[in-house]
């Protein structure tokens, strides 16, 4: 498995995961509202065995839906505390260049980076490897395979 591919996938991914938290997190919301809002369902009547109706079909679907979206946040918070973990970890340089890299990686992060650290082009990209190999090493604890 190449490590460094996995760290460099991470850190791209790091904004689209902080922002399905809030997605999840409001999803969350939507379902909580339409559960709240359902009509209670008639407790009068008598199921046919095996078989629910519609209501309940839905109530179900809701609470599963739900449950499956906390697993998710849970998941990616974890992921994202990962991530965070092996950034502080590194030196402030070093975060701030792979975030220019990867995580805002946006036209003239080169020249910016050149100009706020007063280090030539070639010097970015070494300094840009060496951060990305201890990231990748505080990460998964190897490089390569």
């Amino acid at each position: 498995m190449n490590w460094k591919q996995e760290a460099v996938r991470d850190l791209q991914n790091y904004r689209k995961r902080k922002a399905a938290l809030e997605n999840m997190r409001q999803a969350i919301e939507l379902l909580d509202d339409d559960y709240c809002s359902l009509k209670g369902v008639a407790m009068d009547s008598v199921c046919v065995q095996g078989k629910t109706g519609s209501t309940e079909e839905w109530m179900l679907h809701n609470i599963i839906k739900r449950e499956r979206l906390k697993a998710n946040i849970a998941a990616t918070q974890a992921w994202l505390q990962l991530i965070e973990n092996g950034l502080h970890a590194l030196t402030d340089q070093q975060r701030d260049i792979l975030t220019e890299f990867y995580i805002y990686h946006e036209p003239g992060h080169v020249e910016r980076l050149m100009e706020r650290y007063h280090i030539e082009k070639t010097k970015v990209y070494e300094q840009k490897n060496q951060a990305l190999y201890d990231f990748t090493l505080l990460m998964y604890g190897v490089t390569d395979y």
